[in-house]
């Protein structure tokens, strides 16, 4: 990596893998509901129970690959939950990394002070 492109991190794979497993099961379940829901009698309320089963596995696919934080030399990106918060150097007056939230197993940066 060159000194001019931004440091990208997150989570470790390990503590990724578990979160991914909810929206491709919400997936299976969704496409199941809506495929093989029309050829059933009265089946109007799988199919859209289905749709809105994979309209959440599309929206909680999306927030687990944004969340990321981007270091630059402009400052830092935060990426989390589909938000993205934009610091620049100038305005972090400290940081400290801290431990990770009860369900997550990483890292994280748990106090920002920004002027």
């Amino acid at each position: 990596m060159s000194a001019d492109e931004p440091d990208v991190y997150r989570a470790a794979v390990a503590c990724r893998v578990p979160g991914w497993l909810v929206p491709v099961v919400f997936l299976i379940v969704g496409l199941s509901m809506v495929t093989i829901g029309p050829s059933q009698r009265g089946a109007i309320g799988s199919v859209a129970v289905g749709a809105l089963g994979l309209l959440f596995s599309g929206w909680l696919r999306a927030v687990l690959a944004t969340n990321r934080l981007i270091v630059t030399r402009a400052g830092l990106v935060h990426c989390s939950n589909l938000r993205r918060r934009v610091v620049s150097w100038a305005e972090v007056e400290s940081f400290r990394v801290g431990g990770s939230r009860p369900m997550m197993r990483w890292r994280r940066v748990s106090h920002l002070q920004t002027r």
